[in-house]
């Protein structure tokens, strides 16, 4: 497929509202999984610990949208000094891709794997790339499915006004 007809693909999912289905307001549903690394995370127990806004983003490297989006999601992390989760939606056969490219950029962030597509499912997620923006309480704040280039400044701005008010 090409760029094109993907973002066709991706226009029709969001027309007929099968983009993420949990909204702003409502909290985030609760996970463990393992990270690249192999130690296990709950989200809940993460959100806490790190007592601020946490980032959440779906992707995987077959979906090249979210692989352009992971260096913002990066950098805005360090520049708000917030946290960042990637879900990588790789399956058996690419997940060592997603490991080797995460390794080669030197992301900070804390990667989990999902690769039966579980927590994806908790979130109700039917289109990548999806970010989440959620509190240390785990209300989610923000939603935002797929991306284009500019969407970076929209998630800065966010960002920006929900670290004002704490």
């Amino acid at each position: 497929m090409n760029k094109r007809q993907i973002i066709i693909v991706l226009l029709l999912l969001i027309a007929m509202g099968l983009t993420a289905k949990i909204s702003e307001g409502e909290i985030a549903p609760n996970f463990k999984s393992k990270t690249f690394e192999g130690s296990e995370i709950e989200l809940h127990t993460f959100l806490k610990e790190n007592d601020g806004l946490v980032l959440l983003d779906f992707w995987a490297t077959w979906c090249a949208p979210c692989v352009e989006a992971l260096p913002h999601l990066n950098e805005l992390g360090k520049k708000h000094n917030i946290k960042v989760i990637a879900i990588c939606e790789d399956g058996r056969r690419t997940l060592n891709k997603a490991k080797k490219y995460i390794e080669e950029k030197k992301f900070d962030f804390v990667n989990i794997i999902d690769e039966k597509n579980q927590i994806q499912t908790l979130f109700e997620v039917k289109a990548i790339p999806a970010t989440f923006i959620i509190d240390a309480e785990g209300k989610i704040l923000y939603t935002h499915t797929g991306y284009k280039k500019g969407d970076e400044v929209e998630l800065d701005k966010h960002l920006t006004e929900l670290l004002k008010k704490d």
